[in-house]
């Protein structure tokens, strides 16, 4: 019961002083990236940013003690994204967002995570790695689970995350930069297909956690380029989607595409360590 309690307890602090941390200073490495300023990055808003990530794959290695906590945090997270995709006329995250402040980089790093899709995408990883920890055997992987984790879940999650952010640069453009009221029903399903990929790939972790550990490695390692040069990763993706160098352009500067990479490495270091600990 004491791992348990523990668990929820670290899981959700972490979480919110992560997100805090991380959306502080990744508004401030957005700003500089608009700008143009990306080459001068702040020590203090990487350091701010740097902080929130390792606070948030703290909260998915609580699932050492217990995957309850991931698993209440990756609900509360798929819960909250889901109104806010789903049902875009819903006032409930923009008047959340709007009690921080008209400019608050922690409003705005909420109400940027919900409408891309980066909060689903946190979710899905939370919530099937606490399940995937439930439910792995306690014996050594073999071969053939290693191999299959690692094919699985570069193809799965790497798909995934491509249409999750080709879905949210899609609804981002249409709720927040053009503000046109409705369903962005493209964009959405993108959305939602993207994060089961990503759910099929956290859920290898039943088999072995080098797949998702790989997945996290590149995933994070991408990320870190587009902290640092924002610009020429999104020129990269301009010859395939419009949609997908949008969300490029606002998902990598502030550490959202680092953060998932991160997460992904937590939850096969946190996996590994449980099923360790029950042989």
């Amino acid at each position: 019961m004491v791992r348990i309690v523990l668990s929820v307890v670290i899981a959700f602090a972490a979480t919110a002083l992560g997100y805090v941390a991380l959306w502080n200073g990744g508004a401030v490495l957005l700003r500089a990236a608009s700008d143009g300023g990306a080459t001068d990055l702040s020590l203090v808003a990487l350091l701010m940013a740097g902080a929130g990530l390792m606070l948030l794959a703290t909260a998915m290695l609580s699932l050492a003690l217990s995957p309850v906590g991931v698993i209440t945090v990756g609900a509360i997270h798929l819960t909250v994204g889901l109104l806010s995709v789903l049902i875009p006329s819903s006032p409930f995250i923009p008047l959340f967002a709007q009690g921080f402040g008209a400019d608050s980089a922690i409003g705005y790093g909420l109400l940027f995570s919900v409408s891309t899709g980066i909060g689903l995408l946190a979710g899905i990883i939370f919530l099937v790695t606490g399940l995937a920890a439930l439910t792995r055997r306690a014996q050594k992987p073999g071969a053939l689970a290693r191999a299959a984790s690692v094919i699985v879940a570069i193809v799965a999650g790497a798909m995934g995350i491509l249409l999750a952010f080709i879905g949210g640069g899609s609804v981002h453009t249409t709720l927040i930069l053009e503000a046109r009221p409705g369903l962005e029903v493209t964009g959405v399903v993108l959305v939602l297909v993207g994060t089961i990929l990503v759910g099929l790939a956290a859920l290898t972790l039943r088999w072995s956690s080098l797949g998702a550990a790989v997945l996290g490695v590149l995933v994070t390692a991408v990320g870190i380029v587009g902290i640092a040069q924002p610009s020429q990763l999104a020129s990269i993706t301009q010859g395939v989607s419009r949609e997908l160098t949008v969300a490029i352009q606002f998902a990598c500067p502030n550490g959202n595409l680092a953060l998932i990479g991160m997460l992904l490495l937590a939850a096969a270091l946190g996996t590994l360590l449980r099923s360790r600990r029950w042989r």
